[in-house]
């Protein structure tokens, strides 16, 4: 079993420091907090063959059909506030240069 601090837990798989102390106190991750020159450090305990991130954190992909729907609806809600944001743009163009 390998210890290894928080913070290098978090470095190690690319997450906040919080996160890491977080799934610690979840049970997520096994850990103990320790007292070492006057400071408090928390540490993180891993298994040989645990190299990889918990499972916990998995998060499953969506298909590749949704993904591409919800971005083609994205695109065009997009392209209508472009579209309203120009007429209102050249709008008040309009009203600041009958103003002058």
């Amino acid at each position: 079993m390998e210890k290894i601090t928080a913070r290098e837990y978090a470095r190690r798989h690319r997450k906040s420091l919080f996160e890491v102390i977080k799934m610690i106190q979840q049970g997520v991750l096994r850990g103990e907090q320790l007292e070492e020159n006057g400071r408090s450090v928390q540490y993180v305990y891993l298994d040989k063959s645990d190299s990889s991130p918990a499972p916990a954190d998995h998060k499953p992909s969506a298909p590749a059909s949704d993904t591409s729907e919800n971005l083609a609806g994205e695109i065009t809600l997009l392209r209508q506030e472009i579209a309203l944001l120009r007429r209102e743009l050249r709008e008040c163009c309009r009203r600041v240069g009958k103003r002058e």
